[in-house]
């Protein structure tokens, strides 16, 4: 039970790669640019076949690796796709309504993120079932051991034997879930990346084009004729349940598919373990004093090398596990309401972030710059273009930030919208107090503030020494405790998010407030405030620069 516990550790570490690579991937598909060059790379370096979205194989040079991340690009970018469009089960497929989708900024990375956390949790609750098949597998070693009267050298490579059938069902296994996954994209993208297409069930007929239009995903063309489902016996139906859809026939077990292949997974995972311990603690010392020197290093390589294969490829097997096990028919709606939740909570925060430095700001004068667009206290050196140090992501959120700010979309922040704003905050400014916060962004002197000015002004603030969460969290505080009580209550905290019309409920406030609150008193402290800050503050890092593998 320990090794199962270490491979579970590792794989919540590995889950945190898998993280990056997704948020890496999802801001990838948003960037028109990285979109652009991905298409040129595609054209430049031919097709190839995509490893798993979750990593790289083994061994491969750095221009093979530049393909398959244009090639995992493209196949990301077709999932999310349809993920969005959110597609009937049932013929023709149509498309779910548009007020009904997710937008098209809808950050399909962290989803995924999310839906993975409960994949391993639900990996490491071993059920009753999972002990079952372990209990018919230790029978079955013992009646072994009976037959062949405790010989150490066939229970030795019979044990090593057991390992190599274990890596081949993995190998398989992972194959199965990454055609399924693979099904989601476009028929037309498939035809296009035909190695892709590792199922073969096409090769048997089961895959029958039922429709003509390319893009729609592979899971479309599947026949359910041919599993001859109305043919169901009332027992078959009893035990079974009624007839799986298109997309639940793709999966072993049909509509109870997700549940046996995490089955499975439990089954590898904890075999693994009782594989190395007995490995570790019987076979390999047994083995190095009764076999002779060539036949000892034959069994110990042949004996670590099944546990090699399997430990690496567990990465790409939950990674995939976990992508068909949330998307189609098994979308999490839950998780997709706290993606979205926790969006507006960061756009929210972010402006509140912007406030406070031009508050700060507005305390040094150093820092205001007169009508002329210079600072009071004379000429600074030019500072570089926007473009040229935040990446493509950053200027989006930075973008959605000054909308909220623009209340009228004009383009610009006027000072009437800034005072607006401060009102309904609490804080309210005069005139000149106003004024030396326009004066602050409004790099050309006409008054207002537009966004290319609002952009270039936020590039310059992350070049410099940001405070500590804690540190800013004491000074944008009183910005939410409204009565000075020491504590943010739901209200309050209500109150200050609608204030930039982010679109939280009462319901996303307090789901929020729930996960903030550590003591569970039903208010957000100081303390709690910060990590609120930590979390939504900037825009997540550019966790696996895809542009730059161009």
């Amino acid at each position: 039970m320990i090794f199962f516990v270490i491979q579970v550790i590792v794989l919540v570490k590995l889950g945190t790669e898998s993280e990056a690579q997704w948020l890496a991937l999802d801001r990838a598909c948003q960037d028109p640019g990285t979109l652009e060059l991905m298409l040129e790379g595609s054209h430049a370096h031919g097709r190839v076949s995509p490893p798993p979205l979750t990593g790289p194989g083994l061994g491969i040079t750095h221009e093979t690796k530049k393909r398959q991340a244009i090639e995992d690009q493209k196949l990301f970018h077709a999932l999310r796709q349809e993920f969005i469009l959110d597609r009937d089960v049932k013929y023709p497929f149509k498309p779910e309504d548009k007020e009904s989708q997710v937008g098209k900024d809808f950050n399909y990375g962290r989803y995924l993120s999310m839906c993975m956390g409960e994949t391993l949790a639900e990996v490491v609750e071993v059920s009753v079932p999972t002990w079952a098949c372990m209990g018919v597998l230790a029978s079955l070693f013992y009646l072994l051991m009976l037959v062949v009267k405790d010989d150490t050298r066939i229970l030795a490579w019979s044990m090593c034997a057991c390992g190599w059938l274990v890596t081949v069902f993995n190998f398989v296994f992972e194959r199965k879930l990454i055609a399924i996954r693979n099904s989601f994209a476009p028929i037309g993208f498939l035809r296009r990346h035909k190695s892709i297409w590792t199922d073969g069930r096409d090769q048997k007929g089961e895959l029958q084009s039922l429709v003509a239009d390319e893009n729609k995903p592979g899971w479309c063309s599947i026949n359910p004729e041919l599993f001859n489902l109305e043919g169901r016996s009332k027992t078959a139906k009893h035990w079974f349940g009624p007839a799986p859809n298109r997309q639940q026939l793709m999966f072993w077990g049909q509509q109870y598919g997700p549940e046996f292949h995490i089955l499975l997974l439990r089954i590898t995972l904890l075999f693994n373990g009782l594989y190395t311990a007995l490995m570790a603690v019987t076979f390999i010392p047994d083995a190095l004093n009764e076999f002779s020197r060539p036949e000892f290093i034959c069994f110990a390589i042949a004996a670590v090398i099944p546990l090699y294969l399997q430990v690496t490829g567990k990465r790409r097997m939950v990674g995939t596990l976990t992508h068909i096990g949330c998307i189609g028919c098994l979308r999490r709606n839950e998780k997709i309401a706290d993606v979205i939740r926790e969006g507006k909570t960061s756009s929210a925060v972010r402006a509140f972030i912007v406030l406070h430095k031009i508050h700060m700001a507005t305390k040094n004068p150093a820092s205001v710059k007169s009508p002329t667009g210079r600072k009071a206290s004379g000429p600074s050196k030019p500072k570089k273009h926007y473009s040229e140090t935040m990446p493509e992501h950053m200027l989006q959120d930075i973008s959605k930030t000054f909308d909220l700010f623009d209340d009228d979309g004009s383009g610009a922040i006027t000072t009437a919208e800034l005072s607006s704003l401060m009102e309904s905050l609490g804080t309210p400014q005069d005139p000149a107090q106003l004024g030396v916060m326009i004066a602050l962004l409004d790099a050309n002197g006409d008054g207002d503030i537009s966004k290319e000015e609002f952009i270039q002004w936020y590039s310059e603030q992350l070049e410099k020494n940001e405070l500590d969460p804690e540190e800013m969290a004491k000074s944008m505080f009183s910005m939410f405790d409204a009565d000075g009580s020491g504590s943010i209550t739901i209200a309050e905290f209500k109150e200050a998010l609608d204030a930039f019309n982010v679109g939280l409920s009462l319901d996303d406030i307090t789901e929020l407030v729930k996960e903030l609150d550590e003591d569970r008193n039903g208010h957000i402290d100081e303390h709690e405030f910060a990590h609120l800050l930590k979390r939504h503050s900037h825009p997540p890092p550019e966790l696996t620069s895809l542009a730059g593998m161009y």
